[in-house]
C-alpha cells in the first residue's frame, strides 16, 4: 500500500512540475516579444527632450521661432542606457539638420511640419543612440514665439 502511495505522489509531483514548466515557458515566450512603439510609450520607455528652438525662415529672413519638445520612444535596451548624457548631441544634430533643410508649413509660420520633423529626429536619434535602441519619435509640443 505504501508503494502505491509513493507512486501516486511521484506521479502528482511530476504532473505539477510539467504544468509549472509549461506556464513558465509560455510566460518567457510572451516576455521575449519586442514591444511596439505605442506599447513602449505606455510602458514608460521614453525620454522627453528639453525644448529646442527652431527658426522659421522665409525668403532668407527669420519670421518666427518655434520651440519644439521631442519625445523619444525607446526599446527596453535603449531605456537602460543613459540617454540624458547624449541629449546635447541630439539637440545639436537636430539644429544642424534643420538649418540644412528647414521643414516648415508653407502657409502657417507658427508650426513645423510634424511628420517630416519626426522622421528627421528619428534618423538622428538612431545614428546617435543606435538603431535598435530607438523605436520612434513623437513631436510632443510646439510653442511659437509669435502667434
Amino acid at each position: 500500500m505504501a508503494t502505491k502511495r509513493l507512486g501516486l505522489a511521484s506521479v502528482l509531483v511530476t504532473a505539477l512540475l510539467l504544468a509549472s514548466s509549461a506556464v513558465a515557458t509560455e510566460a518567457m515566450a510572451s516576455e521575449s516579444k519586442e514591444p511596439t512603439a505605442a506599447e513602449a510609450a505606455k510602458a514608460g520607455f521614453y525620454f522627453t527632450m528639453s525644448p529646442v528652438v527652431l527658426p522659421i525662415v522665409v525668403d532668407r529672413r527669420p519670421v518666427n521661432f518655434v520651440a519644439v519638445r521631442m519625445k523619444l520612444i525607446l526599446s527596453p535596451e535603449g531605456a537602460k542606457q543613459r540617454v540624458s548624457d547624449k541629449e546635447n548631441y541630439l539637440r545639436e544634430a537636430l539644429l544642424r539638420e534643420w538649418y540644412r533643410a528647414p521643414l516648415i508649413v508653407p502657409d502657417d509660420h507658427t508650426v513645423v511640419d510634424q511628420a517630416k520633423t519626426e522622421a528627421m529626429m528619428l534618423k538622428i536619434a538612431r545614428n546617435i543612440l543606435g538603431t535598435s535602441n530607438v523605436r520612434g519619435v513623437m513631436l510632443a509640443e510646439q510653442i511659437p514665439q509669435k502667434k
